[in-house]
């Protein structure tokens, strides 16, 4: 595995910190960092791309 790769991983907790004065959720619930775009984006776009990078995994271990 390219080491790189952990980089991104090791900067969500930077990303998706909870604070005040956005959303309309608790600053400290899960639902504030699912549920406000200014989280739950790069959340997403982390999980996506970790799906896309394990599934091209996955197919080169299967073809060999």
């Amino acid at each position: 595995m390219k080491k790189w790769l952990l980089f991104f991983p090791a900067l969500l907790p930077f990303v998706a910190s909870a604070h005040e004065g956005h959303g309309i959720f608790d600053a400290h619930s899960l639902m504030h960092y699912f549920g406000t775009l200014e989280h739950g984006l790069p959340i997403a776009g982390a999980v996506i791309l970790t799906a896309i990078i394990l599934h091209r995994k996955s197919k080169r271990v299967f073809v060999k």
